[in-house]
């Protein structure tokens, strides 16, 4: 479809949403904070080999269980009662027996324990003092070994590790001496590709078998640069990668071995990158047949591409029989004729069913999210606009129901990274459901700098945080009050980590625009930032997408919001978590302590016990957004309620 169709198409399907949601005005009921903050009740479902169960965690009398479902009788059992803290992760080796990951009391490492079904037990078979056992879920098709990554406590290095789950019996596959973050096997269990970085070059290195050396077939620059193996081709040769290198979008190739060069694409986006959004995109591939599966994606929502028709036709009759929602494939038996599948939306978190393909039914096994109801959320629109400069950008557009979208009040709410992308489902954070039940349109800006939409619009946004990143987000507010759906006067901004970086920004370069913001441990001077992260992390590529506190000096200088405090008008909520590693609270402290000696409106919620990212405390994320739920109420007004 050429450029100039999707455009009208994009337009019309906007101009078709504001009109759709200006006929709707019943009365919307104000749903609690606390639905919002809740977590889902299960996570983790998992087929084991032979389709007969399927196990989940959950919390229970206080911790995260493991729990086992019977598919013929239907009945759920605990199977970790005896536990006195959290399951991390779990996986079943066999139809019987499962392995989980645990942090010892003992030495607060991280070991693995196996468990059979109907033991009343677990052995513990990494029993090793202040030595650190982590799954890597990548071993040859119905061996008894496993891959373990293992490494000393208190340190960053982790090596590959053969673990035989039978006996507990480790075998070390690879010294990691060079920084190696990544690993992964061949189907055999012979050859092996690592990942190292150093500074901006990251190296692709390979050995075909345990007793050759590892060679490099391929080194490339991080800060543009795309190259991420995902699995060997079915004769161990090759390998399948994610890569831009050579291209604008990140596409799906396959990459020889030997020669050390891409020799084929084999399947690429013209307008999105195949591996946008780490946490969900990602490569399906079937050990039955021994092919690709699918490439399961993000363009303006999850989409697949196919390379296996029986997949191909397990998805569209999922699609028939879930219109308009999501479909992902989340685990399957070892025949790949049973399989648990996630659904979700812009308006739905996500519901678990179980696809049975030789009985043809389709059962249901959770709602894990049920206190948000689909039809009482709002719906989610992509829309795109040009910034001032010419450049196309993607958003998505949320309508309060109930109320004619006409001069709401906006929450605009620039996403974290900001090699990030935000995307059409719901999520598990929730905000934005929770602005639109409030009566607030809703807009989210992938600007550039993020990712998903190729090379060339990532590298737009390198050291121009507070310029032309920042303009895309203005440019984006303006395109909705030219369009008469947002309230000039009532405009306020929302955003953690780079979000909140973007919410100082805003309230500081444009102060006119912003009625009021809300920074969620955002960054406040790049230089206090950048000097106080923590060792482990690599700076080299942010020198190179922020600045250097030597060499770029002037712009740091021009970029930070602490500098240009006085322009400040707009009143502010802070909110800061102790333990954050990435954003220091020096950034928060130092922004409330200059907004109140110029004695500007502004509010600190600091919580000591918390970490970089949303408040994982339950009673702390409600304070939060209860707190944000009133000022935002008091500064830009609600609307329809």
């Amino acid at each position: 479809m050429c450029k100039f169709v999707r455009l009208i198409l994009g337009t019309l399907a906007l101009q078709f949403f504001v009109c759709c949601g200006s006929v709707n005005k019943e009365p919307v009921e104000l749903i609690a904070v606390e639905n919002f903050i809740k977590s889902p009740t299960k996570s983790s479902f998992q087929l084991n080999p032979d389709g007969t169960r399927y196990g989940y965690l959950m919390q229970d009398s206080g911790h995260q269980r493991i729990f086992s479902v019977d598919l013929t009788s239907n009945q759920s059992k605990c199977l970790t009662y005896f536990l006195d803290s959290d399951v991390d992760d779990y996986l079943w080796v066999d139809g019987e027996t499962l392995l989980y990951q645990q942090t010892s009391a003992e030495d607060s490492c991280d070991k693995i324990y196996r468990l059979r079904f109907g033991q009343s037990e677990s052995t513990c078979l990494t029993n090793k003092n202040n030595v650190n056992f982590r799954f890597v879920h990548s071993a040859p098709g119905g061996s008894n070994k496993l891959l373990i990554a293992v490494s000393g406590a208190g340190e960053r290095v982790w090596e590959p590790h053969w673990l035989e789950w039978p006996t507990g019996r480790t075998e070390r596959i690879a010294e990691n001496s060079d920084d190696i973050n990544d690993w992964l096997l061949d189907h055999g269990g012979q050859g092996i590709i690592a990942v190292s970085e150093d500074g901006t070059d990251t190296h692709i290195l390979y050995r075909a078998t345990p007793e050759s050396p590892f060679s490099t077939i391929l080194t490339y620059n991080n800060v543009q640069d795309y190259f991420r193996p995902v699995c060997f081709t079915p004769d161990n040769k090759n390998v399948y990668a994610y890569s831009n290198i050579g291209r604008d979008k990140i596409a799906l190739v396959e990459y020889d071995l030997s020669s050390k060069r891409e020799i084929r694409i084999l399947f690429e986006d013209p307008d999105y990158d195949l591996f946008g959004d780490d946490e969900v995109d990602y490569v399906g591939y079937t050990p039955k047949a021994k092919r690709l599966a699918y490439a399961f994606y993000t363009s303006w929502r999850r989409t697949y591409h196919f390379f296996d028709n029986h997949y191909r036709d397990v998805v569209s009759r999922l699609e028939r029989r879930f219109d308009n929602h999501v479909i992902c494939l989340v685990s399957a038996n070892q025949a790949e004729d049973k399989h648990i599948v996630r659904i979700s939306s812009d308006r739905l978190y996500g519901i678990y069913y179980l696809y049975d393909e030789a009985r043809g039914d389709i059962r249901l096994l959770d709602n894990v999210f049920p206190w948000l109801n689909e039809e009482s959320m709002a719906a989610k629109q992509p829309i795109t606009f040009t910034s001032r400069d010419g450049y196309r950008v993607h958003g998505y557009l949320t309508l309060p129901k109930g109320t004619r979208p006409e001069r709401l009040p906006l929450v605009v709410v620039p996403h974290g990274g900001p090699r990030w992308r935000d995307c059409w489902e719901m999520g598990r954070f929730t905000e934005v459901q929770l602005f639109a039940n409030r009566g607030y349109a809703v807009l989210k800006v992938n600007f550039r700098g993020s990712s998903g939409y190729g090379k060339r619009f990532l590298k737009a946004g390198f050291k121009q945080n507070g310029l032309s990143v920042q303009n895309d987000i203005t440019d984006g507010i303006q395109y909705l009050i030219d369009r008469k759906i947002a309230d000039k006067d009532r405009i306020a901004i929302v955003g953690g980590s780079y979000g909140g970086y973007a919410v100082l920004a805003g309230l500081a370069f444009t102060p006119d625009l912003y009625a009021c913001g809300v920074d969620l441990f955002g960054i406040s001077n790049f230089f206090t930032f950048l000097d106080n992260l923590p060792p482990w992390v690599n700076k080299e590529p942010l020198y190179q997408t922020i600045g250097h506190p030597e060499h770029d000096k002037d712009l740091l200088i021009r970029t930070s919001p602490l500098f240009h405090v006085d322009n400040i008008k707009a009143p502010l909520l802070i909110s800061q978590g102790g333990n954050d590693p990435i954003v220091n609270k020096a950034e928060s402290e130092q922004m409330v302590a200059a907004l109140r000696e110029r004695k500007m409106d502004v509010q600190y919620i600091y919580k000591e016990n918390e970490g970089h990212g949303y408040f994982r405390d339950e009673q702390n994320w409600r304070e939060l957004w209860e707190a944000m739920d009133a000022f935002l109420a008091k500064h830009i007004g609600r609307s329809g309620h």
